[in-house]
């Protein structure tokens, strides 16, 4: 019985394999570059620029408490 638990995880861990294997080879097989692509597939459809934030900190006996707040942006003219 023990012979066949470790026979039915080392098949399965092939199958796995050979299954990623194949998602791979069909990943490179679609581009036209001959390297796989270093950078993230999706496209990136706007940046945004993260909020500026101040830290307001609480004291009193034994404890602190730190809050970050985002700074509301004020418009310029």
């Amino acid at each position: 019985m023990n012979i066949w638990v470790h026979s039915a995880i080392a098949g399965i861990s092939l199958v796995a394999m050979a299954a990623v294997a194949a998602a791979s080879v069909a990943v490179y097989e679609s581009s036209t570059v001959t390297a796989a692509a270093k950078s993230d597939r999706l496209p990136i459809a706007e940046t945004i620029t993260p909020p500026e934030f101040t830290t307001i900190e609480v004291r009193t006996e034994g404890l602190s408490v730190l809050n970050r707040i985002a700074v509301p942006e004020t418009a310029s003219n």
